[in-house]
């Protein structure tokens, strides 16, 4: 399934930034309104260059609807997740982001999407070691609510962009204009709220390959949308980025409870297996 191998390669170049971007926000060297601007800048550039390569551009009146209904969830969600990921402990907040996967399979089916028995085992099984992995350490209730809101909120935003790209609009049409409203707000909450400049952040070589790798991985999982249900995509995306993070933290911070961990990799290596099927 190319939608499948798309969010896995996509989900390696945004490891490959959020690794080193998390290190860059805790030490206050670029804030996360910031970060967002630049990767959403970069974001808009690629899929430029993907429309000179000959990707089409189509956009239906008739989605505007559903196209603002999005775009306004996504303004709610950016500050719901942004005080989520500030005031909430990690392992709460992944507990709650877990959560988007069965919400958005749940509305899959409403919307009359068929799926095999293998592959709702698989999405189960990526949903139960992903639970495993976030709740091996206490929730603290701290957040909890904000982050059970960015999970729903997700969940509702990436259900209207795949109803679009698969009713009316083509990816870059979907992304560009959508980006055209949401990226002045990440610019306004940069300048106004986080007293930061994000242009002037790109004179780090460091930044602004972190945020052009994330570009990528953005628009590639955009485009895997086309190719599968998104509940699959999304749920392929979690596990995948869990994957890629716990390689990443065995090779560059030599975390512990690495057995643990690889055993939660082989657990969703064979989720992913059975939704190939």
């Amino acid at each position: 399934m190319p939608g499948i191998f798309l969010i896995i390669i996509a989900t390696l170049f945004e490891e490959v930034s959020t690794s080193s971007a998390k290190e860059s926000i805790s030490r206050h060297l670029e804030s996360i309104a910031s970060r967002a601007f630049l990767v959403g800048l970069w974001g808009m550039l690629f899929l430029g260059i993907s429309l000179l390569g000959g990707v089409e551009w189509r956009f239906n009146m008739a989605s505007l609807p559903f196209f603002f209904s999005r775009v306004a969830v996504e303004i709610v969600l950016t500050n719901i997740t942004i005080r989520a990921i500030t005031i909430a402990d990690r392992s709460t907040f992944g507990f709650f982001r877990t959560l988007t996967i069965p919400i958005i399979l749940g509305i899959d089916v409403m919307l009359g999407t068929v799926f095999s028995i293998s592959q709702i085992w698989g999405v189960l099984a990526i949903v139960g070691s992903l639970l495993v992995l976030s709740y091996r350490h206490s929730l603290s209730s701290k957040g909890m609510g904000l982050a059970l809101l960015s999970a729903i909120g997700s969940s509702i935003t990436l259900s209207l962009y795949k109803f679009n790209i698969t009713h009316f609009n083509s990816v870059p049409a979907e992304q560009m204009l959508s980006g055209m409203i949401i990226l002045p707000y990440f610019l306004w909450h940069a300048l106004a709220i986080d007293k930061e400049n994000p242009f002037k952040l790109l004179r780090s070589k460091k930044i602004l390959s972190e945020s052009a790798a994330s570009g990528v991985g953005g628009i590639l999982a955009s485009f895997a949308y086309l190719f599968a249900p998104a509940s699959i995509i999304v749920a392929v995306q979690r596990s995948s980025a869990v994957c890629w993070s716990i390689v990443a933290g065995a090779l560059r911070f030599h975390e512990r409870h690495i057995v643990e961990k690889l055993s939660v990799v082989g657990l969703t290596i064979v989720g992913i297996a059975l939704l190939i099927r």
